[in-house]
């Protein structure tokens, strides 16, 4: 069976992800492939493991360095009020994080319900390479903030 994200991350390592944002300690960053929550962050871990509770603390620790610098990447760009962040596994079986900035405006649709709630119609956004490089880009440079 193949990981989509160890595809991904393989398309990382080779240059060829228009998505990949920046490498961190233990994660790679991508622009989510659906933009509803403008900003919208995975960090896939970089090797595969399906069970964030089996990693050794420090590589939890140093992913949870990796989290609070997405934060304030996603933060300096976007000025969003609140950030989501879900570990999930029951759709893609590699520890993954959603970091998700949410919004008090009528681009957040519930600002106080989980993005999955969503319609599909909502949440498969879809978005022009020319939009999804511009995003990119500025979230590049937030991280250097």
């Amino acid at each position: 069976m193949t990981c989509s994200a160890c595809e991904r991350i393989e398309r990382i390592r080779l240059g060829t992800n228009p998505s990949f944002i920046a490498e961190l300690r233990e994660t790679y960053a991508v622009l989510h492939d659906h933009q509803p929550y403008r900003g919208w962050v995975v960090l896939l871990l970089k090797d595969h493991h399906e069970h964030f509770g089996q990693l050794p603390p420090d590589r939890q620790a140093n992913i949870a360095r990796d989290l609070g610098d997405a934060a304030r990447a996603i933060r300096s760009v976007t000025n969003c009020p609140r950030i989501n962040y879900e570990c999930l596994g029951n759709v893609l079986a590699h520890v993954h994080w959603h970091v998700i900035p949410r919004y008090l405006s009528p681009t957040d649709p519930d600002p106080k319900k989980a993005v999955w709630v969503q319609p599909d119609s909502f949440l498969n956004a879809q978005l022009e390479s020319k939009t999804r490089d511009e995003i990119v880009e500025k979230l590049r440079a937030g991280w250097r903030v």
